[in-house]
C-alpha cells in the first residue's frame, strides 16, 4: 500500500511542480518586494509596461479622491489622489500639477488627505504616505513638515474649532495657527488613548489580520517577515531545481533511445543532478512548514475565500507581539468631524472612537457605526454641508441622515437596505466631493468620475492627457497586483479570481506530497531496506 502512495504522490509532486514552476518563481520573488515596500519605494514602472485595465483614465482607480474648494475663488479648486495634487484655476476644465518640492516616488506622492487654509495666511497641506507636506498655494512649493522622529503615512487632516488636526497611522497632532508666521505650522502631539471596556472588540484581532500577517511572517516582526522572505528565496531555488530534476532524466532517456554515448558532459550533469536532488529534499523539508503555512493562508487572500476569515477572530492576547490595547498604534485609518454631535471619530482597524471635540486628551471611547463600510476599510470618511456623515468604501458610498436615521446610498438616493460589509459592490467608491454650488460627484475603482442626481458633468473634471500620459505605477503595486493575481484579469478575465486560489491549494498538495515523499525517501525506504537486510544475514 505505501508503495502504491508513494508511487502516486510523486507522480503529483512532480507534475504540480512542473505546472507551477513559473508561478512560484513569480509569487517567491513579488511576495519578497511586496514584504518590504520601503527597499522599492521610489522604483516605478512605465506606462506601456503595465497592463490596459491598470492604466488610469476618467479619474478611476483612485487618482481623484479628495477635493477642495477655496472659499474666496470658487473656480479654484485642489484635488488629490494617487498622482499627487493638482490644481485648477478654471472650475475644473484644466488642471495644472503641483508636484515642486512634493515626493518623487510614485508610491510615497499618494495623497489621502488635503486641507486648505485661508483664515490668516494661505496654506495648503496635503497628507500622503510619506507625511505631511505644506505649500503656499501661489508659490506651489511644498516642504515637509515633521511629525516627530518618524513621518508615519497621513490618513486625515482635520479643522476642529479652529485647531488644525493630522491624523497619522499612530497618532494625532494638533497645530493652533495664529499670526506669527514662523510658529503657524508646528504641531504638537496629542496625547491620545483608548477606553477599553470589557466587552471592546479591541480585545479580539480579526481572522483576516491574522491570516496577513500570517502570510507575510510580519505576525513576528521584521524576523518574521526576513524569515519569510528567505522561504521566498528557497521557493524560487525549488522551482529551478524542479525543472533540472525532471528535464535531466527526460534527456538521459531521450539520449539513450537513440545510442548517444556517454560523456564528461553528461557526468557534470549527472553530478548536477544529484546535488540539486540532495538539497531540493533539505530545502523542502526545512521550509515545509512555512510553504503550508503561506499556502493555506493564501487561500483565504482573495474573495470569496476571504469571507471565511471575515467572519472570525481571536483573542488579542493571542497575538504575538500584539500592542497595547489603550494605543493607536498602526490602528488608524481615517478621522471625521462630526460637527452635529460635537465629537471627533476615528475609524481604527478594530472599530469605531469618539470623543468631544474639545476634550481630545480624554480617552475614546467605542461607539457602534451606522454606515456600512467594508472590511477592508474606509476610502471616504466626510459630512456634508448638513452635519450628515458620509463614507465611501468598496461596500459602496452611503450617507447617514442625522434627521431620519437613515443610511442612504449615494448613487440611487434611496434608503439602502442589506448592505455587505464582506464582498465588494458594483461601485467601488474611492472618493466624493461637492462643488460650491452644491453639485456633487463620486469616483469609483473601475468606473472613475460619476454625477450623482441632477448634477451633469458639462466637460468639468476630464482627466488630464498629462496624467494619463505621463503614468507611472509604483513597483510596490505592480508586485502586489501580480501577488494577489489581479494582474492577469486583461488576459483570462474575470477567472483571475481563481488564480491564487488555484496556486494556494497546488502549492499545499504539492508540499504536502514534498513531505511524504521525504519520509518514504529518508525514513521508510531505508528502514525495510535494513531490515531485509538482518534478515537475510545470520545474527552472531
Amino acid at each position: 500500500m505505501l508503495k502504491f502512495l508513494f508511487h502516486i504522490s510523486k507522480w503529483f509532486h512532480k507534475y504540480i511542480g512542473l505546472l507551477l514552476i513559473l508561478y512560484g518563481i513569480l509569487m517567491g520573488l513579488s511576495g519578497i518586494f511586496v514584504n518590504h515596500p520601503e527597499w522599492i519605494a521610489g522604483l516605478s514602472v512605465p506606462r506601456y509596461l503595465v497592463p490596459p485595465q491598470y492604466r488610469p483614465e476618467n479619474f478611476d482607480r483612485g487618482t481623484l479622491s479628495r477635493v477642495v474648494y477655496s472659499t474666496h475663488d470658487p473656480n479654484k479648486a485642489y484635488l488629490a489622489g494617487t498622482e499627487g495634487v493638482w490644481v485648477t484655476n478654471d472650475g475644473g476644465y484644466t488642471f495644472h500639477p503641483m508636484q515642486n518640492g512634493f515626493p518623487e516616488s510614485r508610491a510615497y506622492r499618494l495623497t489621502n488627505a488635503i486641507y486648505l487654509h485661508e483664515e490668516q495666511i494661505n496654506r495648503l497641506l496635503a497628507g500622503t504616505e510619506s507625511g505631511l507636506f505644506i505649500c503656499d498655494p501661489e508659490e506651489q512649493h511644498w516642504s515637509l513638515i515633521p511629525l516627530g522622529d518618524e513621518n508615519e503615512s497621513v490618513r486625515s487632516i482635520l479643522n476642529v474649532n479652529n485647531t488644525i488636526l493630522v491624523f497619522t497611522e499612530s497618532a494625532i497632532w494638533k497645530c493652533t495657527p495664529n499670526k506669527t508666521d514662523d510658529q503657524l505650522w508646528q504641531f504638537d502631539r496629542v496625547d491620545s488613548t483608548r477606553l477599553i471596556t470589557d466587552g471592546s472588540e479591541a480585545h479580539h484581532v480579526s481572522l483576516i489580520l491574522l491570516f496577513f500577517d500570517l502570510h507575510s511572517g510580519s505576525i513576528l516582526n521584521l524576523p518574521g517577515k526576513l524569515l519569510f522572505d528567505i522561504t521566498g528565496i528557497i521557493i524560487v531555488l525549488l522551482c529551478l531545481s524542479a525543472f533540472y530534476l525532471w528535464y535531466f532524466p527526460w534527456r538521459s532517456k531521450r539520449k539513450s533511445k537513440s545510442k548517444v554515448p556517454n560523456s564528461a558532459k553528461s557526468d557534470t550533469a549527472r553530478s548536477i543532478f544529484r546535488f540539486l536532488f540532495k538539497y531540493h529534499l533539505k530545502f523542502g523539508i526545512w521550509f515545509a512548514l512555512i510553504l503550508l503555512i503561506m499556502s493555506g493562508t493564501g487561500l483565504f487572500m482573495r474573495p470569496p475565500l476571504l469571507m471565511i476569515p471575515a467572519i472570525g477572530t481571536i483573542p488579542a492576547s493571542w497575538y504575538p507581539g500584539h500592542p497595547p490595547l489603550e494605543s493607536w498604534n498602526e490602528r488608524m485609518v481615517r478621522a471625521v468631524h462630526d460637527q452635529a454631535n460635537h465629537r471627533v471619530i476615528i475609524e481604527a482597524s478594530d472599530g469605531f472612537w469618539a470623543t468631544p471635540d474639545n476634550h481630545l486628551d480624554q480617552p475614546f471611547e467605542e461607539i457602534d457605526w451606522s454606515i456600512p463600510i467594508h472590511v477592508m476599510g474606509s476610502n471616504i470618511l466626510d459630512t456634508d454641508a448638513d452635519g450628515n456623515l458620509i463614507a465611501g468604501s468598496f461596500s459602496g458610498g452611503f450617507r447617514y441622515d442625522r434627521e431620519t436615521k437613515q443610511v442612504i446610498d449615494l448613487i440611487t438616493d434611496q434608503e439602502a437596505h442589506d448592505v455587505s460589509t464582506m464582498r465588494s459592490a458594483e461601485h467601488l467608491v474611492t472618493g466624493y466631493f461637492t462643488t460650491p454650488t452644491d453639485e456633487r460627484f463620486i469616483t469609483t475603482y473601475h468606473g472613475g468620475l460619476i454625477p450623482l442626481g441632477e448634477t451633469k458633468q458639462d466637460g468639468r473634471f476630464e482627466m488630464p492627457k498629462e496624467m494619463m500620459e505621463q503614468y507611472r505605477m509604483p513597483l510596490w503595486n505592480y508586485m502586489f497586483e501580480l501577488h494577489n493575481g489581479r494582474f492577469f484579469r486583461d488576459w483570462i478575465g474575470n477567472w483571475y479570481i481563481l488564480v491564487p486560489i488555484l496556486g494556494s491549494f497546488l502549492f499545499l498538495i504539492l508540499t504536502g506530497t514534498g513531505i511524504f515523499d521525504w519520509l518514504m525517501i529518508k525514513i521508510v525506504v531505508p528502514r525495510r531496506i535494513r531490515s531485509a537486510s538482518n534478515q537475510s544475514s545470520p545474527i552472531d
